[in-house]
């Protein structure tokens, strides 16, 4: 009887307890929900990341231009592509230029000729660049920096664009009665030390960015010896949008008062420079500070 009086009791319990009201849920619960939701959220966007960092190293372990180890203010210019180069043949066999030659800056000297060197590297125009003193980078705080008189920014170029002048140097000494008419022995000389200076730049810059495109040797037809010729996919930088960023920051530097040097005057008075394109001289910077000489500091 005492276990039947106990269960009847527990029951009347239950019975009354089902009849309560429930209790709300507490406001912080809906905050737990809300950031479990946007924890989960926050680890998939992280994870999403990751992956396209990783394929990203995996194609280009450095970046677009490298591991950053020098400075340059065209780094949003670059773009990488892949090219085929152009195999047409610059002369034929007889001799002459062939008019259907891809690139016109090679052959037999014509106005042709000197006007695609003129498009690709002017004289005047897209190689002379202005930049603010952020963007010299390494070179912020050299103490003869060629500081435009109109305050817009510091002159100069980009390194490979010296490189495609000393291409240009190099082709005009191929014509040398052509381009340089009536020089004297020393001026041939000199001329001759700055192809030197040129070769020695290319070279350089060569082993500096080296293409590293397979290159395989194939057989001829009628020919024992085996022909190295260039068929492969190069992986280049656009050139296109390199070009465009310098149009946006080029000047003329034969702009009257424009270059003037702080001590002998204006640079350019005729409005031409030096067809030598030498200077026999040594850095202001030097002579202003020889325990540092050939130093950018």
């Amino acid at each position: 009887m005492i276990h039947s009086s106990a269960s009847s009791e527990t029951a009347s319990f239950l019975e009354k307890a089902s009849f309560l009201p429930s209790k709300t849920p507490k406001p912080r619960t809906k905050y737990y929900t809300v950031f479990l939701h946007g924890l989960i959220f926050g680890a998939n966007l992280v994870f999403f990341l990751a992956v396209w960092r990783w394929s990203t190293f995996i194609k280009c372990p450095y970046g677009p231009y490298g591991p950053d180890l020098v400075h340059t203010p065209a780094k949003d210019a670059i773009a990488y592509e892949s090219q085929l180069w152009d195999k047409v043949a610059i002369f034929f066999r007889n001799g002459t230029t062939n008019p259907n030659r891809y690139r016109k800056q090679f052959g037999v000297p014509s106005p042709e000729l000197d006007e695609a060197w003129e498009k690709t590297i002017q004289c005047t125009l897209d190689q002379n660049i202005r930049l603010s003193k952020e963007e010299i980078g390494e070179w912020k705080d050299h103490p003869a920096l060629v500081k435009l008189a109109d305050g817009s920014g510091y002159y100069a170029t980009l390194s490979v664009y010296h490189s495609l002048h000393c291409v240009k140097r190099i082709h005009h000494y191929l014509y040398f009665d052509h381009y340089y008419p009536g020089k004297t022995e020393q001026e041939r000389m000199l001329i001759e030390h700055h192809v030197e200076h040129c070769l020695n730049v290319l070279f350089q810059t060569l082993q500096c960015n080296p293409d590293l495109t397979v290159f395989p040797m194939q057989w001829g037809a009628t020919t024992r010896i085996p022909i190295g010729l260039d068929q492969g996919h190069h992986q280049c930088m656009d050139w296109e949008r390199i070009d465009n960023w310098m149009k946006t920051r080029s000047f003329d530097v034969f702009t009257p008062g424009l270059i003037v040097h702080p001590t002998l005057g204006e640079a350019y008075p005729n409005g031409k420079g030096d067809d030598l394109g030498i200077a026999l001289d040594m850095l202001l910077k030097d002579k202003l500070d020889p325990d540092h000489a050939g130093t950018n500091v």
